[in-house]
């Protein structure tokens, strides 16, 4: 039965479009199944309701109930082709339901956090950039540090001459010193500067466009439009294709990296592995998920914020979440986030409860009529936010609507105030 999970495995590739990394989960899901069945003396064909609860009850020893769903839904998948190609017949077990999968919120940074974050000037604990590189300035304990003596140096002999010293020549000057140019810079300079734009370039660009970490490592240098603001995502998840929009500091931040890229490439090995791949590791292959999670933590430490705050993910998460608090329409989030089905893209509706208020007040009929003391709004006008205060606008009807901002300081919120 592995050839036919083998080959079921291929189709959901070739066909279905599924990710990589569903296809090894789902392969190791069957395998796990198949082994289940053959220690019972049982196959794929002959296998029945008990069976599947069996295998059911044995993965909660070890498994969460989102893991187990997983595998169930491998299963069930299987059975489908199976069934399709006529192999089985009864398979009416499969819709025994599985563990309750719990949906936690998704982890988000505020916008202060986003801005502190990409804001972040790379610098020494990043491992990037120019001011990594050590020096008596940045580092004062290696300002009057003494060079180390030779052998000769140390047991109070002069240090031998060289040839040209011994025959009274002056020793050569270098091609640096003749033109009056600078030293150029060593490799691991170079490098450090084309992987400081890099990194900077790689979170500018998940958080402004929403893109998955396989998404972001994926791109092609003909995939961003910098003329129409956008990015081709070839391939994302399910196998379709789209546009994302792209802001303007990721542009400028990819653009900075683009004109140092080279310096990478330069050292792909083998030669030409770099290939068209926009973001490149050290070696000069194509950046690979992992590097981003690395590059992430540092970046989350130097900005004073968790390492385990967020993960990759988690700024497509914050993408979501801050256009859905300044008012994006769901729809379109769904768009620019790939995601086929609505639902999916309304887990992001959990906007703190003064995004939730402001939108609410400015709804006509949020507003009460005003009493005889004039223009309050239930108990007075005051918001539960002290920080917060009422003002009253009309729209282009000549409705009355109520406003929420910060109040100012040593200002009075008691209630709404015309303008």
């Amino acid at each position: 039965m592995s050839l036919e999970i083998d080959n079921f495995i291929g189709q959901l590739g070739a066909i279905e479009g599924c990710s990589p990394n569903t296809l090894r989960a789902y392969a190791v899901d069957l395998a796990l199944w198949d082994g289940f069945l053959a220690e019972r003396g049982k196959d794929c064909l002959s296998a029945g309701r008990q069976e599947f609860k069996s295998f059911m009850f044995k993965l909660k020893d070890t498994r969460n109930n989102a893991s187990i769903s997983r595998a169930l839904s491998a299963v069930r998948s299987f059975y489908r082709y199976l069934r399709d190609k006529g192999l089985v017949g009864e398979t009416s077990f499969l819709e025994i339901a599985g563990p309750k999968k719990a949906k936690p919120q998704p982890r988000f940074l505020t916008q202060a956090e986003a801005k502190s974050l990409l804001d972040c000037p790379v610098g020494p604990g990043n491992r990037v950039g120019p001011d990594s590189v050590p020096s008596g300035d940045r580092f004062p304990e290696l300002a009057d540090k003494p060079t180390p003596l030779s052998q000769a140096g140390r047991v109070g002999e002069p240090a031998p001459l060289s040839q040209a010293a011994r025959v009274g020549e002056h020793a050569p000057l270098n091609r640096a010193d003749r033109v009056g140019e600078p030293a150029p810079l060593s490799r691991a300079h170079r490098v450090g500067e084309a992987v400081a734009a890099r990194d900077s370039a790689l979170l500018e660009l998940a958080y402004s466009s929403g893109l998955r970490v396989g998404e972001l490592v994926g791109l092609d240098l003909g995939d961003v439009d910098f003329e129409r603001t956008r990015v081709l995502v070839r391939s994302g998840k399910g196998g379709k294709d789209r546009l994302a929009p792209v802001g303007k500091p990721a542009l400028e931040a990819l653009g900075a990296y683009l004109a140092l890229r080279p310096r990478l490439a330069t050292w792909a090995e083998p030669e030409g592995a770099a290939g068209a791949a926009i973001f490149l590791g050290t070696r000069g292959g194509r950046l690979q998920d992992r590097e981003v999670r690395r590059v992430l933590r540092k970046r989350l430490v130097a900005a004073g914020l968790g390492a385990d705050q967020i993960g990759p993910h988690g700024l497509r998460h914050s993408f979501a979440t801050h256009l859905l608090e300044a008012g994006a329409d769901l729809r379109a989030i769904q768009e620019m986030l790939g995601h086929s089905s609505l639902s999916t893209t309304e887990r992001y509706t959990h906007l703190d409860l003064a995004a939730l208020k402001k939108a609410y007040l400015a709804h006509p009929r949020a507003i009460l009529p005003p009493n005889a003391a004039g223009d309050e709004i239930g108990n007075g006008g005051d918001s539960d936010d002290p920080g917060l205060r009422a003002l009253v606008e009309r729209d282009l009807t000549g409705n009355e609507l109520v406003v929420l901002e910060p109040a100012p300081e040593g200002g009075s919120n008691g209630g709404p105030q015309r303008r």
